[in-house]
């Protein structure tokens, strides 16, 4: 699980609905071989990686059910190489304040313009509040959203665009 590590959360995803996750990797520093697998010898993915050959990589995927890990579905995955320019034109995508009771701010800062919707997702999958559609300019954002009326819970700020998809986790508590 080398997207951060311990996996991507897809919590939230509306039924019959296709999504194009972005799994982006990058592989930081130098390459090194561990000598062991003693703690102290570990690779430090922040600084080094041990890929002898990008050519011989494979991509596995799998979403599994986080109560006990049991296996819901798995598949090999296409593998792309591609630049260092994200696929999804943010720098950043931050939810504040989280978790919320009344509103809360969506901040973004884009590095083009985006064609985009924002969608608040309960955690059955059902739109529970639709947040901005439309089109952002090049730099930073912030987009208020009040979520007094909904039940607390935990909910799913899709941002959609042709570039892809990204989900942040919204906690509503009263």
């Amino acid at each position: 699980m080398i997207n951060g590590l311990g996996g991507i959360d897809v919590g939230g995803l509306a039924i019959d609905e296709e999504y194009p996750f972005d799994v982006t990797y990058t592989f930081n520093g130098d390459y090194r071989l561990p000598v062991d697998g003693q703690t102290v010898n570990r690779i430090n993915h922040d600084i080094e990686h041990s890929i002898e050959d990008f050519n011989d990589l494979s991509v596995s995927l799998w979403l599994e059910y986080p109560r006990d890990q049991y296996i819901l579905n798995a598949a090999d995955a296409e593998l792309k190489t591609v630049s260092t320019e994200s696929p999804v034109q943010l720098s950043s995508f931050d939810i504040f304040p989280n978790p919320t009771s009344d509103e809360f701010q969506v901040s973004l800062e884009l590095k083009e313009a985006l064609d985009c919707s924002l969608m608040l997702y309960s955690s059955d999958g059902k739109a529970a509040l639709p947040v901005f559609n439309g089109t952002l300019t090049a730099g930073t954002h912030q987009i208020g959203a009040v979520v007094r009326d909904l039940a607390a819970g935990t909910y799913f700020l899709h941002l959609r665009s042709a570039a892809g998809l990204r989900i942040q986790t919204v906690q509503i508590n009263r």
